[in-house]
């Protein structure tokens, strides 16, 4: 066992050498995505390709599994704050959001995001649909088709899929009945 340690150590080594960087972890290829290794030095998290060419610097405090939010991108934090990265390494969704939702949950290609406390949507590319100003957002569908309940500062309204406030939040209830 003790051998097959030093192995593996030497192999991870030799990696690190060969690619000209040196890293603290390199994890296996294939298992975050195709073709991409995540590496971890100084305690962040980045991923380099098959040829050792750094894709993703490591700069993220943590990076979750590709494909799990949504199709060709994998969540990301950074001093606290949630993003997304895509299979190339781009940003798509800067580290700025205190939690993201699943996409369509609440609505197609639409992520619940909140920001210091308010709720808004993100769309699958990255662009702020709804500004995170809510204190509450329900789901879409609920009491009118493509309208969804939020509430700000205590009272309630109405906005569409594209952010539109349909009903300005200034109503003191909901009816609970139809």
């Amino acid at each position: 066992m003790k051998n097959l340690t030093s192995l593996i150590t030497a192999l991870l080594l030799s990696v690190s050498i060969s690619f000209g960087q040196e890293y603290d972890e390199i994890s296996f290829y294939n298992v975050y995505q195709k073709d991409l290794a995540l590496v971890q030095k100084d305690g962040l998290f980045g991923f380099i390709d098959v040829n050792g060419n750094e894709v993703v610097q490591p700069k993220y405090d943590e990076i979750s599994f590709y494909n799990v939010y949504q199709k060709d991108l994998a969540l990301v934090q950074k001093d606290g704050l949630f993003g997304f990265i895509d299979i190339n390494g781009n940003e798509v969704v800067q580290p700025k959001y205190d939690e993201i939702s699943f996409y369509d949950v609440y609505q197609k290609d639409l992520a619940l995001v909140q920001k210091d406390g308010l709720f808004g949507f993100i769309d699958i590319n990255g662009n702020e649909v709804v500004q995170p100003k809510y204190d509450e957002i329900s789901f879409y569908g609920v009491y009118q088709k493509g309208l969804a309940l939020v509430q700000k500062d205590g009272l309630f309204g109405f906005i569409d899929v594209n952010g539109n406030e349909v009903v300005e939040p200034k109503h003191n209830q909901v009816p609970t009945d139809r």
